[in-house]
């Protein structure tokens, strides 16, 4: 099982600070050296004719230039944390469950978080998030032509063999502090994961009027 070197490790509020571009630079070498920075292919066409059955949403493609990989950190991330200290903060062990085989893959207009879950060196489970920006549609007009843009969290996948341990709703409390000193604005999930519905309505989450997607009030 490969997990990460740092984990247990939580970042504290005081730590999410705009880094340098070389502080960033570095993080991504070191990643990059481990083998967790890859390229993403979004494109469902593609995905269709490589055989990409079983609902996938991405395969794993060529890591992009460094010039992207920068530009799409400072964009989604704003350089607050390293890729690799952010890496540490989202897969850090909680209770008797760690990360394992994670990834950093970057798409088109997205960064995407996906691991594997493990329990006492056993696997049961997974989890994928997508990180990427939108319009802000309320500000109309306004917020159209000011660039005004909302950050979003989107858990796409979360799988669990053992659902009542309590370590999904631990791993999410820990997730939106994080997220919110990053100055991410919105959770957005699938309203059938397998975790289920009713544990998103007992964390404060709301159907929206769009299909399948929650978010936070």
């Amino acid at each position: 099982m490969e997990t990460s070197e740092n984990e247990g490790v939580s970042i504290p509020v005081e730590n999410v600070n705009r880094r340098s571009r070389p502080e960033i630079s570095r993080g991504f070498d070191r990643l990059i050296e481990e083998g967790k920075i890859y390229g993403a292919e979004l494109n469902s066409s593609v995905i269709k004719k490589s055989g990409g059955g079983g609902g996938a949403r991405f395969l794993v493609a060529t890591r992009p230039s460094r010039k992207k990989l920068l530009s799409r950190w400072e964009e989604l991330f704003r350089n607050q944390l390293a890729p690799d200290e952010f890496l540490a903060a989202v897969s850090g062990k909680i209770q008797e469950y760690e990360h394992g085989e994670n990834l950093l893959l970057f798409g088109a207009g997205r960064v995407i978080y996906d691991t594997k879950i493990f329990h006492l060196g056993a696997p049961v489970g997974g989890m994928t998030l997508f990180f990427y920006s939108e319009r802000d549609q309320r500000f109309g007009w306004k917020g159209y032509i000011g660039g005004r843009r909302l950050r979003i969290v989107y858990i796409e996948q979360i799988q669990l063999r053992q659902r009542s341990s309590g370590y999904a709703s631990a791993l999410f409390q820990r997730y939106e502090d994080l997220f919110r000193e990053l100055g991410f604005n919105q959770f957005r999930l699938k309203a059938s994961l397998s975790v289920g519905k009713y544990y998103w309505a007992k964390e404060v989450f709301d159907c929206s009027s769009k299909a399948d997607i929650l978010w936070k009030k």
